[in-house]
């Protein structure tokens, strides 16, 4: 199941032993790191990555979301630049350079490499891109913009439902849509749905820009201590596997 760390944590070990210079098992063990409230070892890991390939770019962007989701928006911000100036033109470092902006209140900015991103035919697709500059649009009042951007990722996302895809990411940027449009309720179902699939991502939804709506909501605060708690589960699971090897 996706989000599942804990299981994740042995086989990238025992990847990154086979092969120490496997740049993406690096990064893809500092992501496991994050998604386990683990800051340190995140950062660790995913420069190591970049020590053996400096162009990686979901390490890069694994940088830049660690940093937001412990809200550190100068270092996000700092982290996207240097991925755009090391992978020049990368649409994946331009979002991740994107969303740097969006947290930190520099809507404009976000907006002028989400519209960068949407112009490439093969980035089009990304419901995350369509559903933050729908959300900046939104903020800017200019809604008929942002209302068709949410329809053209519910559209997709419902036909990936259909298909049998379980992926958390779907509830997230269903919660996302209807949360920004002021639909607390569907809002909240959807993003519960997130968790129920595999979402843990708690400290980042907590400061979610497009969350503003519910965060202050009852249901939200449970939702997200629900989130933290399964993570805080995997983390004591992954804590006993490495006291149980060193011994």
């Amino acid at each position: 199941m996706i989000g599942e760390f804990d299981k994740a944590y042995p086989f990238l070990k025992k990847a990154i032993a086979l092969n120490p210079a496997m740049a993406f098992a690096y990064s893809t063990l500092g992501t496991t790191f994050y998604g386990l409230d683990d800051p340190v070892r995140a950062e660790e890991w995913q420069k190591k990555s970049l020590g053996v390939q400096p162009d990686l770019d979901v390490a890069h962007g694994g940088l830049t979301l660690l940093f937001l989701a412990f809200g550190e928006f100068q270092k996000a911000i700092a982290q996207g630049q240097a991925s755009l100036s090391k992978i020049s033109g990368n649409l994946i470092a331009m979002m991740y350079a994107a969303r740097a902006e969006l947290f930190s209140g520099d809507y404009e900015k976000a907006q002028e490499y989400y519209q960068k991103i949407l112009a490439q035919e093969s980035f089009r697709h990304i419901d995350s891109v369509c559903v933050e500059s729908g959300y900046i649009h939104w903020r800017a009042g200019r809604k008929d913009e942002a209302r068709k951007l949410f329809q053209r990722s519910l559209d997709r996302m419902q036909k990936r439902l259909e298909q049998g895809d379980e992926g958390n990411n779907i509830g997230f940027q269903m919660a996302a849509i209807y949360a920004v449009q002021g639909n607390k309720d569907e809002a909240l179902r959807w993003l519960e749905e997130a968790v129920d699939a595999g979402w843990r991502e708690y400290r980042y939804g907590l400061r979610y820009p497009l969350f503003e709506n519910i965060r202050d909501d009852k249901r939200f605060k449970r939702i997200m201590d629900n989130a933290k708690a399964k993570v805080a589960e995997m983390r004591r699971r992954v804590e006993q596997l490495e006291r149980d090897s060193s011994k």
